[in-house]
């Protein structure tokens, strides 16, 4: 083993020792010496700290309290949803200004958050890294002419890691599509825009992340009444795409939510009061209906599902909603996450991990101070 210049530990310990630490330590240990600051920075350790059995996976629940009107979010995280144990005073998600207007949410990406205002702006926000980055206008049409906002979709070019946005909007009966690419930081329009001519869409974001296998996927709806669909969006060849809901489901009398059931796609339709059924499409492309739990009592709608195990349903029976878990393998409530102040509505989750990746660009400078400064400067107008 080779001696570490900086102390008689072996760099190969040395690297051990800083692979299991967190983030906000392995930023102040770059301070140490220009030798740990390059091996925390390279691609590599950014790789394996990510994947890392000790970077444990974390659940964010997306908060909004619905009695003021300019819709502030909140956040909650915790790291042991078996205990309930929320962080208190979370050193990753900021307070949110109580005069933002976050329009979408989306992700994570490998620790990376995109969100959307409702001026259009787009920006990423790496919470670990305390990193919040505005990406340049969007090269499409006037947002305060245009006749729907646009819908976006984020995650990363498989190959490559290269975290990606895709816009589209309508604009006199036309449609236009524009991507974003954070290694260039820049968009490029999007001339073949293939299926958005023929499909109209639903909402920008998803209360899940929908973006599976380097595909991110919206709920849509075809014209001349072809019913409910999937719209795709690869991000490995930049190309839209339809992929067609069960026969059973296109009419639109059942609510649909899209979400990842371990490495394929999957649609929970639901109705109020009623069976939610879980629908999984195989490699064939071919849809089943792998189960279906409830009916429910209480009014509830599904939102994600957590490693093939369990669904978050969130209950609406009440004024201060609350959420639940679902056993898949008993098909029943099986324990309620802890509740949350009463004038918060539960709006969505996320499953997230901390990240080294840095989303900032040569001579933007990095973890520069907390992340809520700029979140605030880009919503607060």
């Amino acid at each position: 083993m080779k001696s570490n210049r900086n102390g008689d530990l072996p760099r190969e310990l040395v690297h051990e020792i800083l692979l299991r630490l967190p983030v906000k330590a392995l930023l102040r240990c770059k301070c140490v010496c220009k030798e740990w600051c390059a091996l925390i920075r390279s691609p590599s350790f950014v790789d394996q700290h990510f994947s890392h059995e000790s970077n444990q996976e974390c659940l964010i629940f997306n908060l909004v309290d619905m009695t003021v009107d300019c819709n502030p979010y909140a956040f909650a995280m915790y790291q042991d949803v078996e205990r309930h144990s929320l962080v208190e005073e979370s050193n990753h998600l900021p307070r949110m200004p109580t005069s933002i207007r976050i329009f979408g949410l989306m992700g994570p990406a490998k620790g990376v958050f995109c969100v959307l205002n409702d001026l259009g702006l787009v920006g990423l926000f790496n919470p670990a890294m305390r990193e919040f980055k505005t990406l340049p206008p969007l090269p499409l049409h006037d947002v305060s002419e245009m006749e729907s906002f646009p819908s976006c979709g984020f995650g990363l070019e498989p190959s490559s890691g290269d975290h990606k946005v895709v816009a589209f909007q309508k604009w006199n009966s036309q449609r236009f599509a524009c991507v974003y690419s954070l290694s260039s930081n820049s968009w490029k329009r999007i001339e073949d825009v293939g299926p958005l001519n023929i499909v109209c869409f639903q909402g920008v974001h998803s209360l899940c992340n929908p973006f599976l296998n380097g595909v991110y996927h919206w709920h849509a709806n075809l014209l001349d009444g072809g019913g409910l669909a999937i719209l795709a969006f690869d991000m490995r060849n930049d190309k839209f795409q339809v992929i067609q809901v069960p026969d059973c489901l296109r009419s639109g009398q059942r609510k649909l939510r899209i979400a990842a059931y371990g490495d394929s796609l999957a649609v929970m339709s639901y109705k109020l009061h009623e069976c939610i059924d879980f629908w999984v499409m195989g490699r064939d492309g071919l849809w089943s209906k792998n189960f279906s739990i409830g009916p429910f009592a209480e009014n509830v709608r599904p939102i994600c599902v957590l490693k093939k195990r369990e669904v978050v349903l969130a209950m609406l029976e009440t004024k201060t909603s609350s959420m639940t878990m679902c056993d898949i393998s008993t098909m029943k409530l099986r324990r309620p996450l802890p509740e949350l102040d009463q004038e918060f509505y539960p709006f969505g989750v996320f499953c997230y991990k901390e990240s080294l990746v840095s989303i900032k660009g040569e001579g933007e400078g990095e973890g520069e101070g907390e992340g809520a400064y700029f979140v605030r400067d880009f919503f607060d107008y």
